[in-house]
């Protein structure tokens, strides 16, 4: 009778631990289900963010370009006119508007590097990002096994111990 009692509590005790150690890995393992969630969020932003800054960058690009051509239209129509009124006058504008040209596509080629850049600087962060969130992921994991290889060393070693037999006569 008394060993039944013992044996029952002892049930009844792992049954109560294997449920904590249930409850908790339940706990962490929504713990990581909402740190992946942000960290899915943050990466969406980010794109977002990159995504807002490229256009812009595009869209500047595409400003600069369309200055360009109108600039290079006026520097025709200028060009027109000086060559009707001073042909000499027609070598020093034709430099000048070469050397503008000339700053200009340096400037666009700027951009695009800065752009490819900008995009090579983003993916490094995304896989550094990414490689942190997976080390995360698997110290959290390791943890929880410990966890639960410990608990269960230390109940089997509890359980052991106390269903052993004894010296005593009952």
């Amino acid at each position: 009778g008394r060993l039944r009692d013992i044996d029952k509590r002892l049930k009844l005790s792992s049954e109560k631990r294997a449920h904590e150690v249930e409850n908790s890995v339940s706990a962490i393992r929504k713990n990581l289900i909402d740190i992946e969630k942000r960290m899915e969020e943050q990466k969406a932003l980010m794109l977002r963010e990159l995504k807002e800054t490229r256009e812009t960058i595009e869209h500047q690009i595409h400003e600069f370009q369309v200055a360009f051509d109108q600039e290079k239209q006026e520097s025709l129509k200028r060009e027109e006119q000086a060559q009707k009124r001073l042909q000499s006058s027609l070598s020093k504008m034709q430099e000048r508007i070469d050397i503008h040209r000339g700053a200009m596509e340096s400037r666009i080629k700027q951009l695009k590097e800065d752009i490819q850049d900008a995009n090579q600087r983003h993916e490094q962060e995304n896989m550094r990002f990414e490689e942190q969130v997976y080390l995360e992921i698997k110290l959290v994991q390791e943890a929880i096994e410990l966890e639960v290889e410990e608990r269960g060393r230390s109940e089997a070693v509890s359980y052991t111990h106390l269903t052993l037999p004894t010296k005593r006569i009952v």
